[in-house]
């Protein structure tokens, strides 16, 4: 039995791999400039095959009998492509679309913020390029991407902020940088994405359960970014990005150059932003019932910096292709003086208003370094993808020492060497993949392995949460089926088991009876979780229409199982909780397009339940250990039911003037446990925009845009949180592309807040203490490309 095992696998593998009568075809799609379009289409002809271009701008046929072929090659904005061709096809053709005038059916996806959608995925998801986010840039990535469906972000302030998708955001958004899932300190409200905006070249948002291709922590969806992408034809080019603002005085710089000769490309780029004290519509606020007066309506100890470097080497021998990138990023970010940890009275605002750009204590500082080495086997019957990535992490909080609780009121000799380092977090983290991917005729199958190892240590006087050592494995598999034209099909199914150490801690200092309390104990925990998705896309006429259902989960984070700690951030003490669960949730996703050459209208309801949903749960309990009488927040679980959408108006009132309307709204209700009734904490209100777009026809493109942006009252809170009211505020905008002899300028100008309104945003990390937003802002991003030089023509590559 096993012999005839061993002879049939044999065989079957010799089919797939050494196939006698059938050709690989592959192309390589970019625009007139060299830049790669993902998601263009392009379909061969007699036998309608069709293939979507990947992040890379390749698509690839597999299985096709020698013969003519005719080739089209469509991309939304530019003129189909249209050759005869031979196969079997010797390389990899270069194909070059060019843009052509846009109708005002394609001139609404400029108007809603949109590059490109993606009718090949049933889940809800746009995706946008780099002119997207130096259009909205908003000093972060996650602040840049809100005018897309669903998305919003929880702001540190003006510099920072996490992604918020459809009211979910921490360990339930997964982030994902070339193939690799960014792995920072994802714990805090606090802390940022180390990830620089005007790096990312693409970026696609993917709102609902997407743990059948990414595992745990996409239950809310997946920001997925693409920094760099090779080059379509060989040329050595670039460009150098400066950008201010006048809020904060931020200034600073991203430049990147990039070189393709043959079969070998490379990059390299740096970034550098520097930011002042923000400014706020006030002369003074209100911390804990507290009147602080603010010097010109400045935010102390809120400026900030970043620094980053990235750089990639890829090449092509035969079938494979390698790809090396290492990226870089260090911040250090400013905590408003008067909210961490001290009396706010007590705040030396004297040294602090000394200058507007130092960073006073507190502060917290990050280096993030990133390795990705990617390499891809083509075969006649698919292909194997390979990625292996390191990330490092290093996090340190520093602020004057302050005794809590039984700690000592001067800090040990022993310890003043490092006596501002309040906690330090080193972070490890290994992850690998092999997916492989098999198109045939009516159906593309993939399949693949994901394993990962993260480690997390930890250090400083102040205790929060303990380390830990995480491990992951993943079975995956992926099915896209087209039963007839303008149908689509999409399965999927995945197996994870995790495991998770915890280290014991024990305080540094004794209590009065001598004891040094143990805060963590030894702890080890196993999981196996089961995802799975389904969904179904029609398209016909005028209509597209998509649904989709899926299981996704998240593993409870050691945070959650072990805190036991005061949060001085956010005045509270954090309790875990060792009993928890993985959290999972069961979504339903709809999605309606109707779209003529004048009227595009979209409506994307969902609808999800968890029946063990974790969250922070406040309690009547306050600590006298470890805190001065904090409240005690305990981590729980309860069923939760969600439900909302998005609608997006888009109407051609002419070829150059553009009206839209987009609305979000989000429902929460607890359905069971101490805080059954209420919905959830940090949840957004509804919110609507309203927008009119002019491209007037001038002697250079010109862009003007005016956004008047409206927010609701959000009186659906877990108390203690406050109830925000409703507030709206104008935005105005300009694009332009200008001509300075044979240099092009890519000029793009906000105005953000045009009436300086004095108001609060329920998600700002800062709302807590009743700061306001940013005042009256202006954002210039200028962009100077560095003309492409074509070393040799040629038709393949």
């Amino acid at each position: 039995m096993i012999r005839k095992l061993f002879i049939f696998t044999a065989l079957w593998l010799y089919s797939i791999l050494l196939p006698a009568q059938q050709s690989v075809f592959r192309l390589r799609i970019t625009d007139a400039s060299g830049e790669v379009l993902p998601g263009a289409v392009a379909v061969l002809y007699p036998s309608r095959q069709a293939a979507m271009a990947d992040g890379e701008g390749l698509a690839i046929f597999n299985d096709l009998p020698a013969g003519k072929y005719r080739l089209e090659v469509s991309y939304l904005g530019y003129e189909t492509y249209i050759t005869d061709l031979q196969i079997p096809f010797a390389g990899t053709m270069a194909v070059m679309l060019k843009q052509r005038q846009m109708n005002l059916q394609e001139v609404r996806v400029i108007a809603s913020g949109t590059r490109m959608e993606k009718p090949s995925v049933v889940l809800p998801s746009e995706a946008v390029g780099q002119a997207y986010v130096r259009r909205f840039y908003a000093g972060s990535l996650a602040a840049s991407l809100e005018r897309l469906p669903g998305v919003s972000s929880i702001s540190i302030g003006v510099n920072q902020s996490k992604p918020v998708i459809r009211g979910l955001a921490f360990h339930r958004v997964l982030v994902v940088e070339d193939g690799l899932r960014h792995e920072s300190q994802q714990w805090g409200e606090e802390h940022g994405l180390e990830i620089d905006a005007l790096s990312a070249g693409k970026v696609e948002v993917i709102r609902g359960p997407s743990s059948v291709r990414y595992g745990s922590d996409a239950i809310g969806g997946v920001l997925n970014i693409v920094s760099t992408t090779a080059p379509g034809q060989e040329v050595f080019s670039g460009h150098l990005s400066l950008l201010a603002a006048s809020v904060n005085q931020q200034m600073g710089l991203n430049s990147l150059l990039q070189w393709k000769e043959g079969r070998s490309w490379a990059y390299v780029g740096l970034g550098w932003r520097d930011a002042a004290d923000s400014r706020v519509p006030a002369d003074s606020v209100d911390v804990y019932n507290f009147r602080i007066p603010l010097r010109y309506g400045r935010l102390r100890n809120t400026a900030g910096m970043e620094r980053s470097f990235r750089a990639g080497y890829g090449f092509s021998r035969g079938r494979w292709n390698h790809q090396l990138r290492l990226s870089a990023i260090n911040s250090r970010q400013g905590f408003f003086a008067h909210a961490h940890g001290i009396e706010p009275r007590s705040v030396d605002t004297l040294l602090h208003d000394q200058s507007q750009r130092d960073i006073q204590y507190p502060y917290h500082e990050v280096l993030h370094l990133k390795f990705i080495g990617q390499s891809r086997l083509s075969l006649a019957a698919g292909s194997l993808q390979l990625m292996l990535g390191y990330q490092k992490n290093l996090m340190d909080e520093r602020s004057a020492y302050v005794s809590h609780g039984f700690m000592p009121s001067v800090l040990p000799s022993e310890l003043m060497k490092h006596a501002d380092l309040e906690r330090h977090f080193v972070k490890d983290a290994v992850s690998a993949e092999a997916l492989w991917q098999q198109n045939l005729k009516s159906f593309n199958w993939s399949a693949g392995l994901a394993a990962a190892s993260v480690q997390n240590r930890i250090g400083g006087w102040a205790f929060i949460f303990p380390g830990y050592h995480a491990q992951n494995i993943g079975l995956f598999s992926l099915i896209d089926a087209q039963p007839r034209p303008g149908h689509l099909l999409q399965a999927g199914l995945r197996l994870d088991g995790s495991a998770l150490q915890i280290a014991g801690y024990r305080d540094w200092f004794a209590s009065p009876d001598g004891v040094f309390v143990q805060r963590a104990h030894d702890l080890s925990l196993r999981y196996l979780s089961l995802s799975w998705s389904g969904g179904y896309g029609l398209t016909k006429g005028h209509w597209s229409l998509k649904a989709n259902a899926g299981k996704s989960f998240r593993l409870p984070t050691a945070a959650e199982l072990g805190a036991n700690g005061v949060n001085y951030h956010q005045f509270r003490f954090e309790q875990g909780n060792a009993q928890l669960r993985p959290e999972t949730s069961y979504q339903f996703d709809l999605s309606a397009e109707w779209r003529n050459a004048r009227l595009a209208l979209e409506l994307s309801p969902f609808t999800a339940w968890s029946p063990n949903y974790i969250y922070l749960n406040p309690t009547a309990e306050h600590d006298y250990l470890y805190g001065n009488g904090n409240q005690k927040y305990v981590y729980t679980q309860a069923q939760v039911f969600r439900a909302g959408g998005e609608l997006h108006l888009h109407y051609g009132i002419s070829e150059t003037l553009v009206a839209g309307l987009m609305l979000e709204t989000l429902y929460s209700r607890q359905l069971s446990g101490p805080k059954k009734g209420f919905g959830l904490p940090i949840s957004p209100p509804a919110s609507g925009l309203i927008n009119l777009n002019w491209s007037p026809k001038t002697v250079f493109p010109l862009e003007l845009a005016a956004d008047v942006v409206l927010t609701s009252a959000q009186r659906r809170i877990v108390p203690p949180e406050a109830p925000t009211p409703g507030w709206y505020t104008i935005n105005l905008r300009a694009n332009a592309l200008i001509q300075l002899r044979n240099q092009p300028l890519e000029l793009s100008v906000q105005l953000n807040n045009l009436t300086n309104t004095i108001y609060f945003n329920h998600l700002s990390y800062y709302r807590r203490i009743n700061l306001p937003e940013a005042g009256r802002n202006v954002m210039v991003v200028a962009r100077l490309p560095i003309d492409s030089k074509k070393l040799k023509p040629q038709k393949k590559i």
